[in-house]
C-alpha cells in the first residue's frame, strides 16, 4: 500500500473580537484588542485595559432606553434604568465616533432619548 502525500491545510484566522460598547469589529494591535470608534482597548484575555486617552473626561450624556416601550409594564424594574455613555466627552463631534456608547445599551446605541 503505498502512502499519498498531501498538503495540510492552512491555519485557522481568527477574526478580532466585536467591540460590546459599540458592536464594530475591534482590530489587533500588539498584544491588545483595540475600538478605533470608542477609542479603547482589551487584552487578547478579554480584560478591559484603557481608554486611548485616559485623561479625557467622560460624556455627560445619559438615556433610558426602554423608557418609553410601551411592551415593558411599568413595575418592570428596568423599565426606569439610565445609562451614561462611556465614551470621551466630545466624542460626538469627530466623524467616525459612534453617537453614544454603554454596554448595557448595545443593540438600542441608536436609541432616542440620549440627553
Amino acid at each position: 500500500m503505498t502512502t499519498v502525500e498531501r498538503d495540510i491545510p492552512p491555519s485557522l484566522e481568527f477574526p478580532p473580537p466585536m467591540c460590546p460598547m459599540c458592536g464594530e469589529g475591534t482590530h489587533a494591535e500588539a498584544d491588545s484588542y483595540v475600538c478605533d470608534r470608542c477609542q479603547c482597548g482589551w487584552s487578547r484575555d478579554g480584560d478591559f485595559e484603557s481608554w486611548s486617552d485616559i485623561d479625557a473626561a467622560q460624556c455627560d450624556a445619559t438615556v433610558r432606553p426602554w423608557e418609553k416601550n410601551s411592551w415593558i409594564s411599568m413595575d418592570e424594574s428596568f423599565k426606569h434604568e439610565e445609562f451614561r455613555c462611556l465614551l470621551d466627552k466630545g466624542h460626538e463631534n469627530n466623524e467616525w465616533s459612534v453617537k453614544h456608547a454603554h454596554p448595557r445599551v448595545n443593540g438600542t446605541l441608536w436609541a432616542k432619548g440620549w440627553r
